[in-house]
């Protein structure tokens, strides 16, 4: 089985991964939502922190980003209550996560920032490389291609040394899409090209339908419709059986190559 990417968090469940992997949501909704209530049952605030950053980040997939905030905030106040410096770096990561895809820049930014800090006292080369990835991400939401391919790239290089191939399939997506709004086609082909075929070696459909989407992107940018077409709907017939809702996006690019 992969390892668990802390794209939402560095504690996430080796259970709830293959479950976002397999698209089966509700199952990993029903399963932390049981582990929730066993923690809460024996008196355990680690172990309830950690189920309810678990159900974050399953919300986070399904596109329910309000109550996914609203659990990572619980799993943060729990994790602090508890002294867990670990468990609030991750938390305060995730928080970021869901609140740059609320729009809310700034905040994610601060909270990233603060995340980086303390897995840097902690010595922690894993959680240092998910939030540098994550702040390229951002900067590429802020239109900052340099900074974020800086960023990127940072991530990149520990991800490498560690041996994390998840990690480098989501840096090399991170390039790619960086790449994109910096209007370098070219570049982004060999990106996202490598992040696919990496993310299809570790069986990680979303990052697959993620690289075909900023396929169809190049090529569409670099006028070949037909091979921006064939990407498109690669990533709607993956982000559709995994019961995302990416998929809605890149239906709307779908329909806009074809016309």
């Amino acid at each position: 089985m992969p390892t668990p990417p802390p794209t939402y968090t560095t504690r996430l469940s080796a259970t709830l991964w293959r479950y976002l992997t397999g698209g089966h949501h509700t199952d990993a909704l029903t399963i932390h939502g049981h582990a929730h209530q066993a923690a809460h049952n024996t008196g355990d605030p680690t172990g309830q922190a950690d189920a309810l950053a678990n159900l974050g980040a399953a919300f986070t997939r399904l596109g329910r980003h309000e109550q996914a905030a609203d659990h990572l905030r619980q799993a943060l106040t729990m994790y602090r209550q508890a002294g867990d410096r670990t468990g609030e770096a991750s938390a305060l990561h995730n928080l970021g996560i869901i609140e740059k895809l609320l729009g809310g820049y700034c905040a994610a930014g601060d909270h990233y920032k603060q995340a980086l800090t303390m897995y840097r006292q902690a010595g922690d080369r894993t959680g240092e490389a998910w939030v540098l990835n994550s702040l390229g991400t951002l900067h590429t939401c802020l239109g900052q291609p340099g900074q974020a391919i800086e960023h990127h790239q940072q991530a990149l290089v520990i991800f490498r040394e560690t041996g994390d191939r998840d990690g480098g399939v989501f840096a090399l997506n991170g390039l790619g899409d960086a790449a994109h709004i910096a209007d370098r086609p070219a570049d982004a082909l060999i990106q996202h090209t490598a992040a696919h075929t990496i993310a299809a070696g570790v069986g990680d459909r979303d990052q697959q339908a993620r690289a075909h989407t900023g396929l169809g992107h190049a090529h569409r940018t670099l006028n070949d419709p037909a091979h921006a077409r064939w990407h498109y709907q690669q990533a709607l017939t993956l982000y559709t059986d995994l019961g995302l809702p990416d998929a809605d996006q890149v239906k709307a690019h779908l329909t806009a190559v074809t016309a």
